[in-house]
């Protein structure tokens, strides 16, 4: 049974909530359960540890490996709980959580007993509630992925976001770097070549500096409350040539989880990207209007 002082908070919220957020806090509750430390311990069995350590039949190796892996343990256990409790503000009235493979959980707490870091376990706390929503939303490749990226790699896929535009009709949101042809001025903005390859090899995004990736004829995208409206180069097979970088799946999924604030519309980004669009012969319409 988990048992520990952190998880009060997340069961009386789910005392008075819908069925879902019981649900939910059962669920985690079985999955967490095994890794816990009963409480008793923590808070009422001091003394025993401190019995053990002043026994003068064990060595000192020994002591410092037992507090060791006690510690250990139970800053695990925390990291967990403190991830559950992140994700209970996302959890909507039809959650399933019991329709997310209990290996899934498995998985996904193998990797958040390991972060500490307070603004890291939000990003997994929103990960659990989303999985939680819709399950099967969260492969585990994405899992592993962000269990191995560096700080440094976090932010740089933040700072992706803000050159991102939406279908107009879709889900679909693509990155709009146009790298080979402005390598210095994303430079300026923190954006290396050598950088995004990593952030391919980890597999949120794929590269193609020898040419650009295209669309076909027109596309519709939204920026903001903007509709942009671009026609293929008449001279190229009416292609629209459209930068050098674009989500993979688990990439897309992570764009989902960044904070609003990488996101938020940027009209200095936007008409960079329209004068990408017009040199690449292509015509532009904002909001209805050549320009």
């Amino acid at each position: 049974m988990m048992d520990i002082n952190d998880i009060n908070a997340g069961a009386e919220i789910a005392k008075n909530s819908s069925e879902a957020l019981k649900n939910f806090q059962a669920v985690i509750e079985s999955v967490l359960g095994p890794r816990g430390i009963d409480a008793a311990i923590i808070d009422g069995h001091k003394k025993i540890i401190e019995q053990y350590v002043a026994r003068d039949d064990i060595d000192e190796f020994t002591k410092m490996a037992f507090l060791s892996s006690y510690k250990k343990t139970v800053k695990k256990f925390k990291n967990c709980v403190s991830v559950y409790k992140a994700s209970i503000p996302f959890i909507e009235d039809d959650a399933k959580p019991q329709k997310v493979e209990e290996d899934w959980f498995d998985f996904f707490f193998d990797k958040v007993e390991h972060t500490s870091n307070e603004g890291v376990q939000m990003i997994w706390g929103r990960i659990l509630a989303g999985e939680v929503n819709n399950p099967g939303k969260f492969q585990r490749s994405l899992l592993h992925t962000l269990s191995v990226m560096s700080t440094s790699q976090a932010e740089l896929f933040c700072s992706l976001a803000r050159f991102c535009m939406y279908e107009y009709k879709g889900d679909d949101v693509h990155p709009l770097i146009f790298m080979s042809t402005n390598e210095k001025l994303y430079e300026d903005l923190k954006i290396y070549t050598h950088e995004l390859l990593n952030l391919e090899n980890l597999g949120l995004i794929q590269c193609d500096f020898k040419d650009e990736f295209v669309f076909h004829k027109k596309k519709l995208l939204r920026c903001g409350n903007h509709l942009l409206e671009i026609h293929g180069d008449p001279q190229n097979a009416d292609k629209i040539n459209a930068g050098n970088v674009r989500f993979t799946l688990d990439g897309r999924m992570l764009f989902d989880i960044v904070d609003d604030s990488c996101k938020r519309y940027r009209a200095e980004i936007l008409d960079f990207v329209i004068s990408k669009f017009q040199r690449r012969n292509c015509r532009v319409l904002l909001d209805g209007k050549v320009v």
